[in-house]
């Protein structure tokens, strides 16, 4: 028996495809052996992947290695969520997605009108998450809203997780309409009021992706080759971040930007997601509690296919030159492979990288709003606390490209008027120059302390940010 063990982990990402070679010792100590990377095929995404592979194993020792890979290539699972109240089951829906991998392109509340048919037509989703009602709660909106998905004439996969007493009615109205939905029931993501089950939907969510999605998104042969299902890149990253924050290892809040081409994800751990009060005035809070894990996703924030959207930003934001900004942005738009060769160039990856950073954490976080109650001021919180954030990893591919050009976190021009965010006012930024977080998302038996210990050992450059946001 080898006194070591060894784990291979790839992520096909939309432009690049990753991946590394990891070995973990009889003590259980972990070491990065071997990092390759090279271009996704878009006609192929199965073909970097094979090389990468193949590669990895040449450089092994072992006969058999845990093998994990992941992918976000083609866009990755996209879901359009259907609850009934924006604050409870519509937000649950966003959340059970979210954190399964997916990438929700649409979320509706209360009735579906005949636009919103037309609107799921053309977007054509992978899956259809539909939800609403508590167990025993309300039928006629869901009743309702399942005749109107029942006409629906495109074929998709519908995960049904609401009220469970409608959902033998639900079936009914869908397999009778002789439609190309498949419909999958599982557990009420919301059973009673303000306690949320998640589990089992993001559990489906994934097991859809790995069984219907793989042929569609080209995984199909290098399924074979590797003798082993994908997952959304998303989801390993989400279920990494939950590893690494178990029990003591949450020995302080900490979060991790993920910047793509495409968007910039938000996970963050803590363990008071509700402040009780705020410099000594009390809080309460409205609607179901933040998760203690949570995943954001902003689809309109990305290096390459959202460039222009991050660049408009950069005048509320000071930012000198952004028509030079905004010119730059249009090129790599048009060009996604294209990475900066001058300082110049360099200059302006690094302020898009800054924004696409800066607004997904704002928005990821909470904030508070004054209100004046006979008791006088007190304030509402909606969202996530993320005052006690201590440590934020900035991981993807930019992070590795500019390297010492590091994205800033820029805290001005972040809250609405008259809000407060609930943004640390002191964090310590690492910088995951090696892009080996969604890699180590892959050595999943291995012990968690291990993995963050290598994760940080890997995050080279670490900025402390003190004072109040400017």
């Amino acid at each position: 028996m080898m006194p070591y063990t060894e784990h291979i982990g790839i992520d096909i990402g939309s432009t690049w495809t990753k991946g590394a070679l990891f070995l973990e010792h009889e003590d259980r100590h972990l070491e990065l052996i071997e990092r390759f990377e090279q271009p996704t095929v878009r006609e192929d995404v199965s073909d970097a992947c094979i090389s990468i592979y193949q590669r990895l194993r040449a450089a092994a020792v072992t006969q058999d290695p845990n093998i994990g890979f992941s992918s976000s290539a083609h866009g990755g699972l996209s879901i359009i969520s259907i609850g009934l109240v924006p604050s409870f089951t519509e937000r649950l829906a966003k959340e059970a997605a979210l954190s399964a991998g997916a990438k929700l392109v649409h979320s509706i509340a209360y009735r579906i009108s005949r636009e919103d048919i037309q609107y799921i037509e053309d977007q054509r989703p992978d899956i259809i998450l539909f939800t609403g009602g508590t167990d025993g709660g309300n039928r006629g909106y869901i009743l309702e809203n399942a005749r109107a998905l029942a006409d629906l004439k495109i074929p998709t996969v519908m995960i049904y997780a609401g009220n469970r007493d409608v959902a033998p009615a639900v079936k009914t109205l869908i397999s009778e309409a002789r439609n190309a939905i498949e419909l999958i029931c599982c557990d009420n993501i919301m059973p009673v009021i303000e306690a949320p089950e998640l589990h089992e939907v993001r559990e489906v969510i994934k097991t859809v992706f790995m069984e219907k999605i793989i042929q569609g998104k080209g995984l199909q042969r290098a399924c074979e080759v590797l003798q082993s299902l994908p997952t959304p890149t998303p989801g390993s990253v989400f279920e990494l971040v939950e590893r690494l924050s178990d029990g003591p290892l949450l020995s302080a809040d900490w979060g991790l930007l993920d910047i793509g081409g495409a968007t910039t994800d938000c996970y963050t751990a803590v363990k008071d997601p509700i402040l009780d009060q705020y410099e000594g005035i009390p809080v309460f809070h409205r609607g179901i509690s933040p998760q203690r894990i949570s995943r954001s996703v902003e689809g309109d924030l990305g290096m390459r296919l959202n460039a222009l959207q991050a660049a408009a930003w950069a005048q509320r934001f000071g930012m000198p030159d952004p028509e030079g900004l905004r010119a730059y942005a249009e090129e790599v738009t048009g060009s996604i492979e294209r990475i900066p060769l001058t300082a110049a160039e360099l200059v302006y990856e690094r302020r898009i990288a800054s924004l696409c950073s800066s607004l997904s954490f704002a928005r990821h976080a909470g904030s508070l709003r004054p209100i004046y109650t006979p008791e006088g001021l007190q304030y509402m919180q909606q969202g996530k606390n993320l005052t006690s954030l201590k440590e934020l990893v900035i991981s993807g591919g930019v992070v590795r490209t500019i390297r010492r050009q590091a994205p800033e976190l820029l805290q001005q021009g972040l809250c609405e008027p008259h809000a407060i965010s609930l943004v640390p006012r002191t964090v310590s930024l690492w910088y995951d120059e090696s892009y080996i977080v969604p890699l180590l998302a892959h050595v999943r038996n291995a012990d968690p302390g291990q993995v963050r210990q290598l994760l940080f050992e890997h995050a080279l450059q670490k900025v402390d940010r003190h004072g109040e946001p400017s």
